[in-house]
């Protein structure tokens, strides 16, 4: 009688063991209404681990389950750097200025729950050194007249603008591309020298030297200046207005006006007007001649004029 209550207590005990009656915590953890809540997840979709960046980059960011992410953080190098609430996450990282490796990872916000992203190492990529070069005119080639100067980057990177230099000066700067310049070549010199400049920021490249020869004799023609006001022997007093026309088959420099045998001013533009103020000179005759140079070094002198100064 003994052994079979002594069974009858064994099977209870396994029976009780197997449904549960002895689970203290089967019921203490589930929620009212019997729903388990999942754990919030967030991962880095972009950058990659090890990867490099440059520029400005986008730093995209999953987080999850989908309504539940309340905000997601940005922290580079443990530093906060900027927050999202809404889905899909993403941030724009400047890393202009940055060099080296870089930590980033993201953090999600839901109710009292936090979630971190896998902590990723990054570098900022070095850009490459700007190398402009001159496509036209080639190096040790003869020119003449006016020719175009070709010039480009080289590089992938996409430059602010490029700076043509003359002989150790800068001539002119073209700011959008195809970067090209025209060059009225001065018969002066037998040769010049010719480089280029590209900027992207504060980030420059030089191109190498290009030497040019001029063509013997590609401007032999000399300029013509004339003075058309005032007429020869007009009587004058006080401000005048000196004025002469200037012409030449490539360009004109500079024209001056010279008074008695003096220079007294320089115009490199038309028109060529000079103020002359008359009060300043003797009650006499005086000659007025204009000296012209064109683009290539040539010079010639006008016609005389000769104005009497009366008070």
């Amino acid at each position: 009688m003994r052994l079979h209550r002594l069974i009858l207590l064994v099977i209870f005990l396994v029976t009780a063991i197997f449904t549960g009656c002895f689970d203290s915590d089967s019921d203490s953890n589930d929620p009212v209404g019997g729903d388990v809540v999942s754990d919030i997840w967030i991962w880095i979709n972009y950058p990659a681990q090890w990867g490099t960046v440059t520029g400005i980059e986008e730093v995209r960011i999953e987080a999850g389950p989908a309504g539940e992410i309340d905000s997601v953080s940005l922290l580079i190098d443990g530093q906060a750097e900027s927050v999202d609430s809404i889905s899909p996450f993403a941030f724009s990282w400047d890393v202009n200025g940055l060099t080296g490796s870089h930590t980033i990872f993201a953090r999600a916000f839901s109710d009292e729950e936090v979630a971190d992203s896998d902590l990723l190492t990054v570098s900022v990529a070095v850009p490459p050194e700007l190398s402009p070069i001159i496509t036209s005119p080639a190096n040790f080639s003869t020119v003449e007249n006016t020719v175009t100067v070709l010039t480009e980057e080289t590089t992938s990177t996409e430059v602010d603008s490029l700076t043509l230099y003359i002989n150790g000066l800068r001539f002119d700067v073209d700011d959008s591309a195809p970067f090209q310049f025209q060059w009225t070549v001065p018969g002066s010199a037998n040769s010049h020298t010719l480089f280029v400049k590209s900027w992207s920021g504060n980030q420059s490249g030089t191109s190498p030297l290009v030497t040019v020869f001029v063509e013997a004799d590609s401007d032999s023609e000399l300029p013509v200046v004339r003075i058309t006001r005032p007429a020869d022997w007009a009587v004058v007093q006080g401000q005048i207005e000196v004025i002469a026309e200037a012409h030449d088959n490539y360009g004109i420099d500079r024209v001056v006006l010279i008074v008695d045998g003096s220079e007294h001013a320089t115009l490199s533009s038309a028109p060529y007007l000079f103020q002359l103020d008359t009060d300043l000179l003797t009650i006499e005759n005086h000659t007025l001649i204009c000296k012209v140079y064109d683009t290539s070094g040539n010079n010639n002198l006008s016609n005389m004029v000769t104005m009497v100064v009366d008070r």
